[in-house]
């Protein structure tokens, strides 16, 4: 088990705490590797309006800071993390 501190990185990075739900599935994505993040981010730009370019900004934003969080915390605890 792998703690995200979701609301930890938001209150750090955002005004809003709307974005926690990107954060954690940019988390997924990056330790799952079901997808890959340039899919997610492609499917977030076709679903959000041209009227909403704040929300799309955001939502790319949280996404990546949480897949370099997570890409460093995998990297740095592979064996902790795969010995479990």
């Amino acid at each position: 088990m792998i703690r995200i501190p979701a609301n930890e990185l938001v209150e750090e990075h955002f005004q809003s705490g709307k974005a926690a739900n990107m954060i954690m599935l940019g988390a997924l994505v990056e330790s799952a590797q079901c997808v890959k993040l340039d899919s997610i981010f492609d499917a977030l730009k076709y679903k959000t309006s041209e009227s909403q370019p704040n929300i799309l900004e955001a939502n790319l934003k949280a996404t990546s800071i949480v897949a370099n969080y997570m890409r460093s915390l995998l990297q740095n605890n592979r064996e902790t993390i795969c010995s479990v």
